[in-house]
């Protein structure tokens, strides 16, 4: 039987076990410094071995903007905002992944011409998270349409579907009060505004800030700054914002 000498100097070394192991895991949890790197275009991210943690918010391309029809009523939908994914990758799941990672940013969509629906937005992605781009406004045809749907999107702690853009609305017989439908708005805000047949302007706004649509064309009345007909506003481009915790 052990004495009770050596019960004491066995707990004191399971002890300094403990603080040893304790030690070890508020080490490799304690950050000292972060880097932040924003992505406004495809390229590759750098998975460097000191890196504890990482938070990625990636955003899809917004969708463009419809144009405006040939008649004094039509006026394009808003194009639809890019969706937002955001996660926190632990050192684990950074180890399995590659040492240079490909980071894909969306396109934003090209606006509307006279009858001519917005483009789509493209979609980013990173390491398996999935941001859709928002889906281009319909242009003005004298039929009242709602505003075109955002991005989906998957893989992340926290999923965002973008912003529909906004419908159009036609005013009275004279084309009074036509205003096109405004972009969507992305998770950074910025959607482009719809155009109006008065002194604002026909020609669609467009996205402001990244993953927004572009706002839909407003055909613009005799005598006012854009009259005739006017193309809606381009999506912005997506975006990925790394910050890396050392």
């Amino acid at each position: 039987m052990a004495t009770v000498s050596e019960r004491l100097e066995d707990a004191a070394a399971s002890h300094e076990a403990a603080a040893a192991q304790l030690t070890a895991l508020l080490d490799a949890i304690k950050v000292s410094r972060t880097e932040v790197i924003v992505f406004n275009a495809t390229g590759a991210w750098e998975n460097k071995a000191g890196i504890k943690y990482l938070d990625v918010v990636i955003t899809g391309g917004g969708g463009g903007g419809g144009g405006s029809g040939a008649y004094v009523r039509y006026a394009g939908n808003g194009g639809g905002a890019g969706a937002t994914v955001v996660k926190r990758f632990s050192r684990a799941e950074l180890d399995a992944l590659d040492a240079s990672v490909a980071v894909t940013i969306g396109a934003g969509g090209a606006a509307g011409t006279e009858g001519v629906a917005g483009s789509d937005g493209g979609a980013s992605s990173f390491a398996g998270l999935l941001a859709g781009g928002g889906v281009g406004g319909a242009s003005g045809d004298g039929q009242l349409v709602r505003g075109q749907i955002g991005g989906d999107a998957s893989g992340g702690d926290l999923n965002l579907g973008g912003n529909p853009g906004g419908s159009a609305s036609f005013g009275d017989d004279n084309g009074s009060d036509v205003v096109a439908g405004s972009g969507g708005a992305a998770y950074w805000g910025g959607a482009g505004r719809g155009g109006a047949e008065g002194s604002l302007g026909g020609t669609g706004g467009a996205g402001a800030a990244p993953g927004s649509g572009g706002g839909g064309g407003a055909f613009g009345d005799t005598g006012s700054p854009e009259e005739g007909s006017n193309p809606g506003g381009a999506g912005a481009a997506g975006v990925a914002v790394f910050k890396e915790y050392y």
